[in-house]
């Protein structure tokens, strides 16, 4: 066997494996024999699972993971966009980033009229946001951003991805 052979054999056999132990697992929870109540309190299954949503979840609010995608490094960060963020170069920005082409160019991302949205102080149409196949200029104006939306700045790119 070639060495993706021996790759698949390994996947197959660690799949094999998980089945058998999920399928025991299974067995011992549902094994009417068991007295031990602690044990079986440990052992049960959820029989109700709640995803959490802002009203479970009290209110709270999601959180933005920006990936920034320079030349040199790539950095992430984990921010509230109820705080506006401010991206570009200059210690008072959120995010700086070391691109001194840049200038006064700033993105400021935060929750505008209940959306979480991307806006940019250039009117010389330097920064792109992608969705996909289609491409916009942020402006003055906030766009909506979603996760998977990048958004050029320069020579970085923004990976977003709502939390």
């Amino acid at each position: 066997m070639g060495l993706f052979g021996n790759k698949k054999k390994k996947l197959l056999e660690s799949k094999a494996m998980d089945k058998l132990r999920e399928e025991e697992l299974d067995r011992i929870i549902l094994n009417p024999n068991v007295q031990n109540s602690e044990l079986r309190a440990k052992a049960e299954k959820p029989v109700q699972v709640q995803y959490a949503s802002p009203e479970i979840q009290g209110g709270k609010k999601h959180m933005i993971q920006v990936l920034v995608i320079g030349e040199l490094s790539t950095k992430e960060y984990m921010l509230n966009p109820m705080e506006r963020i401010s991206i570009g170069c200059g210690n008072e920005n959120t995010i700086d980033l070391n691109d001194v082409t840049l200038g006064d160019l700033k993105i400021e991302i935060g929750v505008y009229g209940g959306t979480l949205g991307a806006r940019s102080n250039d009117s010389a149409k330097r920064v792109v946001l992608l969705r996909k196949k289609n491409s916009a200029y942020l402006g003055n104006v906030p766009l909506e951003i979603r996760t998977n939306d990048v958004i050029k700045i320069g020579k970085t790119s923004l990976k977003i991805t709502i939390v």
